[in-house]
């Protein structure tokens, strides 16, 4: 019959359950040459499998999956057979060696042969992969307008993983038989997986493990493998089972693996098996060997000839060659080889024989015997200090009479002369194959004897230091102080100094000269410093108490500004000042046994503690209770003014008597007889200099 995709869709609804191999990922592995299927599955499962291009245009249909792996190459040839002559079944092929099951959708699982056959009215018959039933090509179908309902035999190779979809288009529950016995490719394994090589690769960061056949690839992961060594656990960085969904090998990176040679354990936590189930090893031993490792010291050239390689070789698996330019040499006793009379260049040198080859560039330099003592020299001294610049080489002070050196052999050394004079300074490099010699002339002369006298500054922070040069063997000298200042004499004196280290230049000769260090000392500072308590009083009693702090004082100086110096001389001080209120400068010098002055000021404060108290209302009633109205006083005024002024302001009442009350009366002719408010004004002054005015209110109440 033709077939549709609105019928398909249908079934598809109708049948509605999904089996349990109706997705390649749960297909059924082939381990034998027959299966029988009574009841055909009905749905799709959980995924939708449609192969781009394929001849299934309607995609997959009540759907059943078997898989498995070549084991041996050869031709694939299988029959699918319905129970009922009347059903019609058709099927796709693919290879998910390296795509997997997800392949098939995204097209790196190829569809590698497909029928979708069936006759319009009548039997549907047998459909297949054979040759020999007249099959022909790789894709036929759809319905009956397109070739037989068998494919072309399909050859096949060792490790290939297929997986087959079976698809009853008819819907029924009749079932069918799936025979692979027309198969001369071995596709049925009974035999158990082996681990059949572990190779470590040379840098020893990883071991590379070949599998006799294809096994899942998820199986090899961090979880599931570990390596040990006599019960220590070797840390694994990664696993890489390969890009596929299944894989003939496997590597494990462990970048530790050089620190355990010898035997090591591979273990699995989950057993793997191949597809029909035979179960790989849980364990697998194998050996890390010891590297052959190349060691090696290098001697320059000297001057373009005589460069020597040492060559060792470390774990070496018997006895490799060398090669190092067109040059094979076997190594002596199968650990050492010297290359001798070697020019300047690059060497590579690399075993020869081993499992894992070493090489190694190995450059001989030129060694040029350059030497150098510089220039030639006068000294003011009978002794030096001499370099020679030899970068290469061994170096040699050579013999010269009347000279004394501090070691021979050194590229620094001291030079002592007997006596003044002229002298030749001769050294020497050399290697075992060549030498060279560089000379200087050095004049050595008596040796300057400088003293030198100080004077200290007469006081701290003065600069009337003095330092005064002479010489028992020269009679004219320059003396430069610091790079600056410069004096030339006999004798020189240098003043003006202030207190510190220098450095004197003394120049007695265009090429002859030292360098002095002297020092000015100042005296310790003197210091003036008191403390008052208290630092602030009233008029009632401005007496000042203060006590001196100073340090490195002779004798000691009171003053008060306003008051008078020299007021005394004790490291206590006091004194009564007058009852005025104001600031008052305290001042104390302090000198030391030089004469050195040092002075402090402190602030010595006079506060007036006068004040004034104005009651606002009195009751003249003569009852004896606040009869009267009068300001009160902290003490006695010097100036006291008061007036008062009714509400037209006119004055009623004034006193120059801080003891005369007013009497609510208006110019002492009897009291007010209505109750009223008052203006006054007052004009008083305590031990202040200025008068301080005041204004306000009183009410009279009867």
């Amino acid at each position: 019959m033709m077939k549709s995709v609105f019928t398909m869709l249908c079934c598809i609804l109708a049948l509605g359950a999904w089996s349990q191999s109706s997705d390649c990922n749960t297909a059924q592995s082939v381990c034998q040459e027959t299966y029988t299927q009574n009841n055909s599955p009905a749905g799709t499962g959980n995924v939708f499998e449609l192969a781009p291009g394929s001849c299934q245009t309607a995609g997959e249909f009540n759907s059943a999956w078997y898989i498995f792996t070549v084991q041996e190459d050869g031709v694939l040839n299988f029959t699918l057979g319905p129970n009922s002559l009347l059903d019609d079944y058709d099927w796709s092929l693919y290879e998910i060696t390296n795509g997997g099951c997800a392949g098939i959708n995204n097209g790196t699982s190829p569809e590698v042969s497909c029928n979708s056959y069936g006759e319009t009215f009548g039997n549907q018959g047998t459909t297949g992969i054979s040759s020999a039933n007249g099959g022909v090509g790789s894709s036929n179908g759809p319905g009956n307008t397109f070739g037989p309902p068998f494919n072309a035999d399909l050859p096949v190779s060792q490790g290939e993983v297929y997986a087959l979809s079976v698809m009853n288009y008819s819907s029924t529950l009749n079932g069918y038989s799936l025979d692979f016995g027309g198969s001369t490719a071995e596709i049925f394994d009974d035999t158990a997986p082996q681990i059949i090589l572990a190779e470590p690769s040379c840098t020893q960061e990883a071991v590379t493990f070949t599998l006799s056949e294809n096994i899942e690839s998820s199986v090899f992961n961090l979880a599931n493998l570990s390596l040990s060594q006599g019960g220590t656990t070797i840390t694994i960085q990664s696993i890489n089972p390969g890009s596929g969904e299944f894989t003939n090998s496997f590597t494990v990176n462990a970048n530790t693996l050089d620190n355990f040679p010898g035997t090591v354990t591979l273990s699995f936590n989950s057993t793997p098996t191949d597809i029909c189930g035979n179960a790989l090893s849980s364990t697998y031993d194998f050996e890390l060997p010891l590297l052959p490792q190349i060691e090696y010291t290098v001697t320059d050239a000297c001057e373009g000839q005589g460069g020597v390689i040492e060559v060792e070789v470390i774990n070496a698996e018997g006895c490799p060659d060398f090669n190092y330019g067109a040059v094979t040499d076997v190594l002596e006793n199968c650990a050492f080889l010297t290359l001798s009379n070697l020019t300047p260049g690059t060497y590579v040198v690399s075993t020869a024989g081993q499992s894992c080859d070493d090489s190694e560039s190995i450059i001989v330099g030129n060694t040029p015997l350059s030497i150098s003592l510089g220039g030639d020299q006068e000294l003011c001294d009978l002794q030096g200090t001499f370099d020679v610049i030899a970068p290469n080489g061994n170096i040699n002070w050579l013999p010269t009479p009347g000279l004394t050196y501090s070691s021979s052999i050194n590229s620094t050394i001291q030079i002592t002369a007997n006596g003044p004079g002229v002298y030749t300074v001769v050294a020497e490099v050399s290697t075992n194959l060549c030498s060279n010699q560089d000379e200087v002339v050095i004049t050595f002369n008596n040796p300057p004897q400088i003293s030198i006298e100080t004077i200290s500054n007469s006081c701290y922070e003065s600069c009337d230091g003095k330092a005064i040069f002479s010489d028992s063997n020269n009679t004219s000298m320059t003396v430069v102080i610091d790079g600056g200042s410069t004096s030339t004499g006999t004798n020189v004196s240098v003043e003006s100094l202030c207190a510190g280290e220098y450095e004197a230049l003394v120049l007695f000769s265009p090429v002859c000269s030292a360098i002095y260090n002297f020092e000015i000392v100042q005296p310790s500072p003197v210091n003036s410093s008191f403390s008052m308590d208290p630092a602030e009083v009233t008029t009632d009693e401005p007496v000042l108490f203060a006590t001196s702090t100073s340090t490195n004082a002779d004798s000691l100086s009171w003053a008060i500004t306003g008051l008078g110096d020299n007021l005394g001389n004790d490291s206590i001080f006091e004194y009564t000042l007058p009852q005025i209120a104001g600031d008052y400068v305290v001042k104390l010098t302090a000198i030391d046994t030089g004469g050195c002055i040092n002075t402090a000021e402190q602030t010595f404060i006079i506060r007036d503690n006068f004040y004034v108290f104005i009651p606002n209302s009195f009751t003249p009633n003569d009852d004896g209770l606040n009869d009267f109205f009068i300001p009160k006083f902290s003490y006695e005024p010097e100036y006291y003014l008061l007036r008062i002024f009714n509400r037209w302001g006119e004055l009623i009442f004034e006193s120059t008597d801080y003891n005369k009350a007013w009497l609510g009366d208006a110019n002492s002719n009897g009291y007010y007889n209505q109750m009223d408010a008052y203006v006054w004004s007052l004009e008083v002054k305590g031990r202040e200099l200025e008068v301080e005015n005041y204004n306000g209110v009183v009410t009279i109440l009867r």
